[in-house]
């Protein structure tokens, strides 16, 4: 749980910047800002007026709790709690991989995810432009091989009814006709 652990650090350094969080958790400053504008708006964490050099300084409220995890548009989301966010983890790790490589690495006792699901899911992020198919598959003798082409961020890109993919790492919704069976 890496905000988890993030929070952590910003709980016992009381008073950071970004490049602290970042220095010490070994995630990017970007990352850093990004979960320190979260706290900001949830109300776990300020910015003091005196900056380091021209590095923003910011402090712990107070407020009792873990900040809860947020995308862009507010909505609670779960570090793990969903098979696509937990397969898109396991393709960002991978870089190359097999829809089987994915179900391993993706599947957790809370959150079961089937081969077939990654098979699926990476059949429709190829089509979406976010895989390409580095070996094709020989049905009963070997499962394709992808590779990650889009890496767009963590949160994962869901296909919604509308036959689309929607990332909410850039707000965008992808069309992608056909993905659906």
């Amino acid at each position: 749980m890496e905000r988890e652990r993030i929070w952590n650090l910003a709980r016992v350094m009381g008073q950071f910047t970004a490049h602290d969080l970042s220095a010490d958790s070994g995630r990017s400053v970007q990352f850093c800002k990004d979960r320190i504008g979260d706290w900001i708006l949830l109300g776990y964490v300020e910015e003091l007026p005196e900056r380091r050099g021209n590095k923003k300084q910011f402090k712990i409220t107070g407020k009792s709790g873990m900040p809860p995890a947020t995308d862009r548009d507010g909505n609670r989301i779960r570090e793990e709690g969903s098979p696509e966010g937990n397969m898109w983890r396991a393709i960002r790790m991978l870089r190359t991989f097999s829809p089987r490589d994915v179900a391993m690495h993706a599947n957790t006792e809370t959150v079961p995810v089937a081969e077939a699901e990654a098979v699926e899911y990476c059949r429709v992020l190829a089509k979406g432009g976010y895989l390409r198919i580095e070996v094709k598959a020989i049905a009963g003798r070997r499962p394709a091989t992808y590779r990650l082409m889009r890496n767009t961020g963590p949160l994962p890109p869901r296909v919604t009814r509308i036959r689309a993919i929607r990332d909410d790492n850039l707000g965008q919704v992808t069309y992608a006709q056909g993905i659906l069976k």
